[in-house]
């Protein structure tokens, strides 16, 4: 025999429902009754309201109906296009593109009443465009007196 005191008995196993854990000490609440009022709190106070700044949001009595800004000239953004790229890369085709579309935008843009905007921009396109057909001109004589062609 051994000089150790025998081991305590083992806790008795709580019962256990089937998904296996033991069932609840304390009964469920009863459920409300049918007719009783919910029960809640009414809403906090709200801060008080106050209008939105100036400037922010839509203002009536400001232009009227259907205006919108003035759009660029599709022509007079072509133009100027074909201007810096004729110059820059001494093609002789886009000069008189950047001229005519220069031209046609500058007709349409003063025909528009105010709804179309870059005649800055078709200006500089007719005048790069003389430009871009000089640099070529003065590129191909240089070429031809060195005897390259």
């Amino acid at each position: 025999m051994s000089d150790f005191p025998p081991p305590p008995p083992p806790d008795p196993v709580p019962p256990t429902t089937p998904s296996g854990y033991p069932p609840p000490t304390s009964p469920a609440p009863p459920p409300p009754p049918v007719d009783a009022p919910p029960s809640y709190l009414p809403p906090p106070p709200s801060a008080p309201s106050y209008p939105p700044p100036p400037g922010y949001g839509y203002q009536q009595g400001y232009g009227y109906a259907g205006s919108a800004a003035p759009r660029n000239n599709s022509l007079a953004i072509a133009s100027l296009v074909c201007g810096i790229v004729g110059v820059l890369i001494f093609a002789i085709i886009l000069g008189p593109l950047a001229v005519v579309f220069g031209l046609v935008a500058i007709s349409q843009i003063n025909k528009s009443n105010g709804t179309q905007k870059g005649k800055g921009m078709a200006i500089a396109g007719v005048v790069l465009g003389p430009i871009a057909v000089i640099l070529w001109l003065v590129v191909l004589n240089s070429l031809i007196d060195s005897g390259a062609i």
